[in-house]
Order: C-alpha cells, then sequence, then structure tokens
C-alpha cells in the first residue's frame, strides 16, 4: 500500500499541457503540475540543469528495456519502446524512484531492497546488524529489519550483570545512520522496521513515533527536523497465536494509532507464512531470509 501511495504522491506532481520555455531551452510540453513537482525532479533526479523529463523517459526505456546504446540486447522491440516511452512522458505510467534516478548513469542500483534480521540476541549482533545496514544504505538501497529476536528493555544480561537497551534503541540507531548516509549522495534512505505484537517492548513501540508538540511543530516548519525514528515505516507483526484472540488490545491500540497517526502499520503473516516478516521499506517484497534483495 505504501508503494502505491507513494506512486499516487509522485503523479500528483507532473502535468501534460501545452509548449513551454524553461531556462531560455523550449521544451516539446510542460509535464510539472507544480513547482513543487519541478523542484523535486531538478534536485533529485535530473542529470544535468538542461536535462527534461522528456529526456528522462526516453533514458530509462532505452537504459531498462532497450540496447543500452549498443551494448545490449533489448528486452521490447523499437514500437513497444516508443509506446512505453510515450506513457512515461506521459504519466500513464510511472516507473519506480531508483530507476527515475538512475539510469543513464555509470553506477545502477535498481534492484535495492534489502531484508535484514537480527538473527541473535547479543551485543555482537547490534554491531553486525549495524554494519549490515550502513553497507546497504550507502549504496543506494533501502532496508527493512525485524527486531523481534532482541530481549526487551531492561532485561538482565546475565553475562554482564547489566541490562539490555532493547530493540528500539536499535531501531533509532539505525535510523540515524539513514538520516546522514543518503541514497546514491542525494536521495533519502527507505528503511522499514518491524516488532512481533506479543513482544515486551510492544507498548513502547506502538507509541514510539508520538513526538511531543514542539517537535511536531518544526517538523511543520522543516521536514528535515529530527524527530524519532522520523526516517522509518513502522509495523507490527500479526502470527497465527494472534489468530486465536485477535481483538486484543495490542491490535485495539494499534488500529486507535494507525488511525490517529498513520504508524505502526499492519504485516500479518500465517500460516506457512508466518515466518516471512522481512519486508522492504514499500512493503510490497517478503521474506524470512536474512540479506535476501
Amino acid at each position: 500500500m505504501l508503494y502505491y501511495i507513494r506512486v499516487i504522491f509522485l503523479k500528483q506532481m507532473f502535468w501534460t499541457s501545452g509548449t513551454v520555455e524553461h531556462g531560455g531551452t523550449l521544451m516539446s510540453e510542460k509535464r510539472f503540475r507544480s513547482v513543487l513537482g519541478e523542484n523535486i525532479f531538478r534536485h533529485k533526479y535530473a542529470q544535468g540543469a538542461s536535462d527534461t523529463w522528456d529526456n528522462c523517459a526516453e533514458r530509462i526505456v532505452e537504459d531498462v528495456c532497450g540496447t543500452r546504446w549498443g551494448t545490449a540486447h533489448a528486452l521490447m522491440s523499437l514500437d513497444e519502446r516508443k509506446q512505453l516511452t510515450e506513457y512515461i512522458k506521459t504519466m500513464r505510467f510511472l516507473p519506480g524512484g531508483r530507476y527515475i534516478y538512475y539510469a543513464g548513469r555509470p553506477n545502477h542500483y535498481y534492484n535495492n531492497c534489502y531484508l535484514l534480521r537480527a538473527e541473535h540476541d547479543t551485543r555482537e549482533e547490534w554491531g553486525s546488524l549495524m554494519n549490515r545496514a550502513v553497507s546497504c544504505l550507502m549504496t543506494g538501497g533501502g532496508i527493512g529489519v525485524d527486531y523481534s529476536i532482541l530481549r526487551g528493555e531492561g532485561k538482565v544480561i546475565r553475562k554482564t550483570g547489566g541490562v539490555a537497551s532493547g530493540p528500539i534503541g536499535l531501531m533509532r540507531m539505525v535510523n540515524e545512520a539513514g538520516r546522514y548516509i543518503m541514497q546514491g549522495g542525494s536521495r533519502r534512505s527507505a528503511i522499514y522496521a518491524s516488532l512481533n505484537w506479543q513482544h515486551d517492548d510492544i507498548e513502547s513501540f506502538l507509541t514510539a513515533k508520538n513526538w511531543p508538540e514542539f517537535i511536531k511543530r518544526k517538523k511543520n516548519e522543516d521536514f528535515n527536523f529530527p524527530a524519532p525514528l522520523d526516517m522509518t515505516n513502522i509495523s507490527v507483526n500479526y502470527d497465527d497465536v494472534w489468530l486465536k484472540n485477535p481483538i486484543n488490545k495490542v491490535f485495539l491500540k494499534n488500529c486507535r494509532q494507525a488511525m490517529e497517526t498513520g504508524e505502526p502499520g499492519f504485516s500479518f503473516n500465517f500460516g506457512d507464512k508466518q515466518d516471512e516478516t522481512l519486508r522492504n521499506a514499500c512493503t510490497e517484497v517478503t521474506s524470512e531470509d536474512d540479506s535476501d534483495v
């Protein structure tokens, strides 16, 4: 669902009309519905000051479906490529952001959704997960992480006599890594985090993004103002055990939170799929295997 919301948002930024002059250059058609849409394209996706949406559409089709300027076998016929190019130019079809950004560049990161799992409840796993997360983010990848195996905050660590920080602490560390590691050096990181509905820290997780009023005000003034887990989409994992008593306090609170703030979301995993709790940031890809792509 998040993927389709993002596509709808991007489509609303563009518009097809007549001829327009931009920066002294005559473009065949105006594609942008608003100044915001044009600014986003020029600052985040355009390859040079003279780049246009029409050029971008042609570049995407040639790089992904064509001959890559004579260096590869085309995946579509010439007529099919012409039709697809026109669909993209007129916004009847919109590729994912990674295709818009990377098409035509020397280095491509098209398949860049990485699914990670906290596999062990150890401090070594904290370090390993952070290393994997940073490695994925710095190469342009979005990540999804299931933290359910980590013990709750305040639980005793027998080997050291200390207490556990809990999974939300690690989520915040990954979130901050995403704040400063931009995809491809220019785009915001995409991060997903989930926790099982029976976890000891589920109550804190449900309200982890209930920001105080002063942060909300700052966010309204400046979207980039830092806030807890603001780079991360969060969801609660529901499994077969939940089906035995689905109308419980955790689920009801999850529903209230989702209606009031939009998060956490819901991740339903049942039967032979109940271990497939890993998601990419847009949530259309699922797996149970760590480091899946």
